[in-house]
Order: C-alpha cells, then sequence, then structure tokens
C-alpha cells in the first residue's frame, strides 16, 4: 500500500507499548540508492503522538558479513514530532533484516523485524526506447544529408 510520500508500508500496527506505521521507499528498495524509512509513533491502541522516543535501526543481511551495515538512529522531523526518519544503505540484493529498537522513558521499549527484498534496479526503458527510435531517425537523415548533394551532382553532369 503506497502512501502520499511515496513510501509503502512495511509494518504497522502495536509492537509492545506503541503503535508503528513505518514505511519504506523507494520501492522496491535497490542497491544503488538508500532505503527512506519514515517511522510514525503513537501508544499503543491509541492516537496519543509518542515524541520522546529513540528509535535505532539495525541492518543485517543473514549469511552475509556485511561491512557498514552500522546502527542508523532516526530524527525526528521538526513539523511532526511523532514522525522519525532514516536513510540506510543497502549495498547488495537480497534479503536484508531491520531490527528496529524503540526506547521511551515513559512507556519502556520494544523491537521488531521488517525483512526487506532489495532488487535490482530496473532497466532505464525510456532510454533504451529512445535509443532505438533515435538511432534509424539519425541514419535516415545522415544518408538524405549524404545523397542529396550527390544527386544533384548527377543531374548537372546531364
Amino acid at each position: 500500500m503506497a502512501q502520499a510520500n511515496g513510501g509503502t508500508i512495511v509494518a504497522s500496527g502495536d509492537k509492545g507499548p506503541f503503535n508503528v506505521t513505518l514505511l519504506a521507499s523507494p520501492s522496491p528498495p535497490s542497491p544503488e540508492v538508500p532505503v527512506h524509512f519514515t517511522l510514525i509513533l503513537t501508544g499503543a491502541s491509541s492516537d496519543k503522538p509518542i515524541n520522546t522516543a529513540t528509535v535505532i535501526a539495525l541492518p543485517n543481511m543473514p549469511g552475509m558479513a556485511m561491512p557498514g551495515s552500522s546502527p542508523a538512529r532516526f530524527i525526528q522531523t521538526p513539523s511532526r514530532p511523532n514522525q522519525y526518519d532514516v536513510d540506510i544503505p543497502v549495498s547488495m540484493e537480497g534479503v536484508w533484516i531491520m531490527n528496529i529498537q524503540i526506547v521511551d522513558p515513559q512507556l519502556g521499549q520494544t523491537s521488531f523485524e521488517v525483512n526487506l527484498k532489495v532488487e535490482k534496479p530496473s532497466a532505464p526503458w525510456g532510454i533504451i526506447i529512445g535509443i532505438l527510435v533515435a538511432l534509424p531517425l539519425l541514419a535516415g537523415l545522415t544518408w538524405w544529408l549524404l545523397f542529396r548533394n550527390s544527386s544533384k551532382l548527377e543531374d548537372d553532369e546531364e
């Protein structure tokens, strides 16, 4: 399900004392662009915004020792204090597990995991189609420019 900011919901519902909505973009993630996570945090089974939490993401690719996969801290959005954002680089294709840890001084703590399938980026079809259309046009234009003068020369010789 896509949201207005272009993110796709990857987790939602009550997680311990919190209600979370976690969005990821781009969808699907690719190794070339860091995954942007947006976490909207309220109290469990309520609409009370939680704006005093510390949120950490721990990226992990099972079976692979991923250098540079260090914990990333979510930053609060000033205009929406219960919204937290972070960009996490994913360096290769495959299934990544993001362990999200939430700690709040009043409500306590919880953690949950989100699986992300990082895929090869799609082919740049617009560029490929443009090249396939442009090459024959350029060849035809080149032929016309080269041989239009030779037909004038043949007419002049007669």
